[in-house]
């Protein structure tokens, strides 16, 4: 109806006992992710069919 695309969410578990360095891990995915969706680099039909968008991300953005 108002031509959005809905993508699964971008999960992150264990936010309380995280280290810092999974943190900037996680950090470097969303970035990744969002670039991907900025130059239209995402296989989005791929991506809906996973529960969470950032558990196959190696294979969802194309070069």
């Amino acid at each position: 109806m108002c031509g959005m695309d809905f993508l699964p969410p971008f999960g992150v578990y264990g936010t309380r006992t995280i280290t810092k360095e999974e943190i900037e891990m996680h950090g470097q995915e969303y970035k990744r992710l969002l670039l991907a969706l900025r130059d239209g680099k995402l296989d989005i039909d791929a991506a809906r069919s996973l529960p969470h968008i950032n558990s196959d991300l190696e294979n969802l953005i194309t070069t």
